[in-house]
């Protein structure tokens, strides 16, 4: 109960704020359908109820970025906008994913070539 009751303030928070949008792909979401939620530092303990750990996800999206390879998954034309919004949504989940990708030289070439033009990750 405690978690739909997080998932519903977020939720008239970020209609509020006109902010309504899928965490991965930055779709504009309607108020009216159901969605997913994906826990950006993940689920364990208390942190399935934490405000700052959940975002609105479509499907198409949040089952992507669980399934694709990091060489796969970067080179979606969602993920480069996602890694930014990260940063800026949840400082620790964008360090967790930075070391993700940093793990694979396609992930290393993808975070050069962005601060190569002076996107600083």
């Amino acid at each position: 109960m405690i978690y739909e009751g997080v998932k519903a303030t977020k939720q008239k928070d970020l209609i509020d704020a006109r902010q309504w949008r899928c965490l991965f792909s930055n779709i504009e979401l309607d108020d009216v359908s159901s969605y997913g939620w994906h826990h950006v530092i993940g689920r364990d303990g208390e942190l399935v109820y934490d405000y700052n750990n959940v975002f609105p996800a479509l499907w198409e999206y949040h089952y992507a970025y669980h399934q694709l390879s990091v060489d796969t998954i970067i080179k979606q034309r969602w993920y480069k906008d996602f890694f930014i919004r990260l940063k800026e949504l949840n400082l620790v989940a964008f360090k967790n994913e930075y070391r993700r990708i940093s793990k694979t030289e396609s992930g290393i070439k993808f975070i050069k070539e962005y601060e190569a033009l002076g996107i600083n990750f």
